[in-house]
């Protein structure tokens, strides 16, 4: 079986980690790990200090090496420093840390992407490399910029991953998988995102007759509160002609562009032994971009859910294929009914995290994105 889902409690940190392997040599695992609402009242340091101890249990238990970890935390600007007191003796993985508070109350969350049989090391143009075989996955996070204005800062952003990508052989173009843009202030900034996103792809030979890239805009805060954008992103080099694929499902969803922005649904890439796919972060939206169940938390569920689901088809997945979903709600007060409604759709052992944060528009109460991955066979080199 190439899916293995697993949940445990490990002191008051829930653990569920969904294990991938095909045969070949590298497994994968994506781990959630969030601290039980009986211990919200525990201070942070205390719920950081679980959170890591269970990390490394689970870490020694997989025998795999982590390649990305990302913390949800409750309050940047005081609680960055401890947890970065944690993570300083570690270099072997990407990390990125954004102010989006775990939506049961507590104040800390943790998503991890780890692998077996991989070589990893940190590259001197600053993108942090996963290598095997005929691939080297680049991933890079936690950057920030600066400058006056939200747009300064973005195509600043984006300009210096451009020349990052460029010296390691690769475009933003063709290579890019996954971006994350957190907004400080997204209900007033997102469209300076938007509008700046869209200049740099314009420079990079992207448009709406080419693609763009598979990405998530969305509120959170970073510790210094003059960085006004964060970007987390995904690259890989030594794909070939064909082997990335985006994702549309024009029955649901139109593109992007019809609104003004410049990101696609989601994004497959298939290798010789397996197929990745990646959902960008996914809201209650129709075919001709307006909003369904405006101010109903359990209609726009619903309707997320077929939007990803009609995606996940279109790459010849199903929900049984999910690896790891990331749920933002707008309200904290949505918490058990969205917390429920995932339960019922995916069960509750498949690795996911609830987080509140404002969504790009300020009509959407909730937006979801996931990974998910499946055995395949075809003539490209295995992963």
């Amino acid at each position: 079986m190439p899916h293995t889902i697993s949940h445990q409690t490990l002191g008051s940190v829930n653990v569920r980690l969904a294990k991938f392997s095909t045969g070949t040599d590298v497994d994968e695992y994506q781990l959630a790990l969030c601290i039980d609402d009986e211990a919200a009242h525990l201070s942070y340091a205390e719920q950081l200090r679980q959170l890591c101890v269970a990390f490394e249990t689970v870490r020694q238990q997989t025998k795999a090496n982590p390649v990305f970890k990302r913390y949800f935390i409750s309050d940047a600007a005081n609680q960055t420093t401890l947890l970065m007191n944690y993570e300083l003796a570690y270099t072997d993985y990407e990390l990125s840390v954004i102010e989006q508070p775990p939506a049961n109350g507590t104040k800390v969350a943790l998503w991890c992407y780890l692998m077996t049989n991989v070589n990893t090391k940190a590259n001197v143009s600053g993108l942090y490399e996963v290598r095997h075989g005929s691939y080297r996955h680049l991933w890079s996070a936690n950057n920030t910029a600066q400058a006056e204005t939200c747009s300064a800062q973005t195509k600043l952003l984006l300009n210096d991953y451009v020349m990052q990508l460029m010296n390691e052989g690769c475009t933003l173009r063709d290579n890019c998988v996954r971006t994350w843009f957190y907004v400080n202030d997204i209900d007033q900034d997102y469209n300076d995102v938007v509008k700046a996103r869209n200049e740099v792809f314009y420079t990079q030979g992207m448009n709406a007759n080419t693609h763009f890239i598979s990405s998530t805009g969305i509120g959170g805060r970073q510790a210094d509160s003059q960085r006004l954008c964060q970007m987390d992103s995904y690259a890989i080099y030594g794909l070939r002609e064909g082997q990335m694929r985006h994702l549309y499902a024009p029955d649901h969803l139109c593109r992007t562009v019809k609104y003004g922005v410049s990101f696609e649904r989601g994004v497959y890439i298939d290798y010789g032994d397996r197929r990745h796919v990646f959902i960008s972060g996914t809201a209650s939206i129709d075919r001709d971009g307006n909003i369904v169940s405006q101010g109903d938390i359990l209609g726009q569920c619903e309707r997320v859910w077929q939007n990803i689901e009609a995606l996940l088809n279109e790459a010849n997945c199903e929900m049984k294929d999910l690896q790891m979903v990331i749920c933002t709600i707008r309200h904290a007060s949505d918490f058990n009914t969205a917390r429920q409604w995932i339960s019922h759709k995916i069960g509750n052992n498949v690795p996911h995290i609830l987080v509140c944060a404002h969504i790009c528009r300020p009509n959407w109460l909730v937006e979801m994105e996931c990974i998910a991955a499946r055995k395949i066979k075809s003539d490209y080199p295995v992963f």
